[in-house]
């Protein structure tokens, strides 16, 4: 179960360090990428441990998207870049989780399982569950500030090379209007010499 769990944490900590972090995620790659984050911090919580080993990784990988789920009001989740922002309230989570393994369980129940069920049903309105969850939404509306202020950015760049393309087109048609005219006048004196010329 460990070698499972060691390979499933590197697989997901690839493949979020090469994909996730250049591109913005949106849904259900965005809440899958977000389990992949929790998973690593669980990992490396020498809390959690003991109860890694002797889970069933598939069924504590629903149970963790399951309470992700619960994150945006229950919606789809907005695009967000996915990083450890986002779950950087995980000692909040982790403190409900403890409590919740203290508890005693039915022989032969996965624990830790059965503790995120718990903190998904019983537990969803703990301060601490609350901040974590908040702690997601936060970073998913620091994306769209961003965004916007890029955008803002962007479209003020726009703006400003539109006027400085206008200035120097008006500049450049106010000395070539004058050059036009001298050559209009040179034009006009080479026409007046000549006519002056063949009169003689």
């Amino acid at each position: 179960a460990q070698a499972i769990l060691d390979a499933g944490c590197d697989y997901l900590h690839t493949f979020l360090h090469t994909h996730h972090r250049m591109h913005v995620l949106s849904g259900e790659e965005a809440l899958v990428a977000t389990s992949g984050l929790v998973f690593q911090k669980m990992r490396a919580d020498p809390r959690l441990c003991d109860y890694l080993i002797h889970t069933d990784v598939a069924e504590l990988a629903t149970e963790v998207r399951r309470f992700l789920q619960c994150a945006f009001g229950g919606g789809e989740w907005p695009e967000m870049r996915v990083a450890d922002d986002a779950v950087a309230a995980y000692e909040e989570l982790a403190d409900v989780l403890l409590c919740v393994l203290s508890r005693p369980v039915a022989l032969g129940t996965d624990v830790l399982v059965s503790a995120f069920t718990s903190v998904t049903s019983d537990m969803a309105d703990d301060e601490r569950v609350l901040l974590f969850l908040e702690g997601i939404e936060e970073a998913a509306l620091i994306h769209v500030e961003v965004h916007a202020e890029s955008s803002g950015n962007n479209s003020r760049c726009t703006s400003e090379i539109g006027e400085l393309v206008d200035k120097e087109a008006a500049d450049f048609e106010a000395i070539e209007t004058p050059v036009h005219s001298l050559f209009a006048t040179e034009a006009l004196a080479q026409d007046i010499n000549v006519v002056a010329f063949e009169e003689l």
